[in-house]
């Protein structure tokens, strides 16, 4: 139903923020 396709839009979005962060906080290890 509509309920948990907005729900996994939500978790989906907040996930991809939470990688974007977490990723342009390692990137810089890698390229020590």
């Amino acid at each position: 139903n509509g309920d948990q396709d907005v729900k996994k839009t939500i978790m989906l979005t907040i996930g991809g923020c939470i990688a974007f962060i977490a990723l342009s906080e390692a990137l810089p290890l890698f390229f020590k």
